[in-house]
């Protein structure tokens, strides 16, 4: 078993590379031209196509992994197969779930190096891609809209941030709503700046108006029981497939803080931990299909058929994560029913392989 899980590996891992490696030039080259008018327009002239081409090369990566794996897996049993390779391992024993088996621990390290990507290099790529294309594809001059306004949640308070004004752990230009438990308005405090020393807020040039009261009072300097985290300040404009796993769980982890809704971390938590997943499912469906051809006859057709479960798996995906991004979806069942759902496709064209 072990020559034949090397024998299958190596055989998976090269037609792995080489998909990967052309779908991957062949949509970045797409989405460069689309974008190439706007990027030598900038200051970076037609050096900027290269920067945009390798910001967005994780992301465009991390997306075609799944479905790398998916046609690398058909097009290896595939070729197995028009050479009675399959034949003369069906004979030896090796039945649809050892053949699963043989696939699985590289498919493992492809789950590991996407969760990897998604997790650590793509973030960091998406980020500094916005901040870029903000200053209209130009690093001669700063990002645009800076000025612009977000809203945040802090335990009972709502805060009113600009976005040149976060700092690791100071904030300039601040409005703190501050509310009680039932959400009634108790008071709004305008600060020129907030600074955090050892967890402790401090405001200072503040205009503070009572509700109760209806009136308005100044001070130098207040302090400030607020809950805003200085750790998740710099993640507070940020779209959560933008941010780490642990930047996302932080959000999670602290209820009623974020400037998204609470389900819509939910939501990309679970999605962060179901992407790799989506590599073993593709094997998942492979062999089944394969098994398919080869006893009906068929490649071109099975491979079209694999590709075609594919494209629908992603735009199933896409369908469940907007959905759960609208609140509509229990966050688990949108980041998840792909996978399971897909999964159980899988296993049922193997259980009626084994029937028939």
């Amino acid at each position: 078993m072990p020559i034949f899980m090397r024998y299958m590996s190596r055989l998976f891992a090269a037609r792995f590379a080489v998909i990967l490696a052309g779908l991957a030039l062949l949509v970045l080259l797409l989405d460069v031209m689309a974008e190439s008018s706007e990027i030598i327009a900038g200051a970076d002239g037609a050096a900027g196509l290269w920067h945009y081409g390798w910001l967005r090369l994780p992301l465009i990566v991390s997306r075609l992994i799944p479905f790398s794996v998916l046609i690398a897996a058909l097009l290896t049993l595939i070729s197995l197969s028009r050479h009675h390779e399959l034949v003369v391992m069906a004979g030896a024993g090796v039945s649809q779930l050892k053949l699963i088996a043989a696939f699985l621990p590289l498919a493992a390290v492809i789950a590991g190096a996407h969760f990897w990507i998604d997790d650590r290099v793509a973030p960091v790529s998406m980020t500094a891609l916005d901040a870029w294309e903000a200053a209209g594809y130009s690093s001669a001059r700063p990002a645009a809209g800076g000025g612009e306004v977000m809203w945040v949640r802090a335990g009972n308070d709502i805060i009113r941030l600009r976005r040149d004004g976060l700092g690791d752990e100071r904030l300039d230009a601040l409005s703190i709503f501050r509310r009680d438990g039932e959400g009634n308005l108790i008071e709004r405090l305008d600060a020129a700046a907030a600074a955090n020393d050892d967890g402790v807020w401090t405001l200072y040039d503040v205009r503070r108006f009572d509700v109760a009261a209806n009136s308005y009072t100044s001070a130098a300097r207040i302090a400030w029981a607020g809950s805003l985290l200085p750790s998740q300040i710099s993640t507070l404009s940020s779209h959560p497939k933008m941010l780490s796993f642990a930047a996302v769980w932080r959000f999670v982890a602290t209820p009623g803080y974020g400037s998204r809704p609470l389900y819509v971390y939910e939501v990309w938590l679970n999605r962060k931990l179901a992407v790799p997943f989506a590599s073993l499912l593709m094997i998942l469906l492979a062999v089944p299909l394969t098994q398919r051809f080869q006893r009906h006859g068929g490649a071109g057709a099975t491979l079209a058929l694999g590709v075609a479960i594919g494209f629908c798996f992603f735009v199933f995906d896409g369908f469940t994560l907007a959905v759960g991004e609208a609140g509509l979806l229990p966050p688990w069942i949108a980041a998840w029913a792909p996978t399971l759902a897909f999964a159980g496709i899988g296993a049922a064209i193997g259980f009626h392989g084994e029937r028939h």
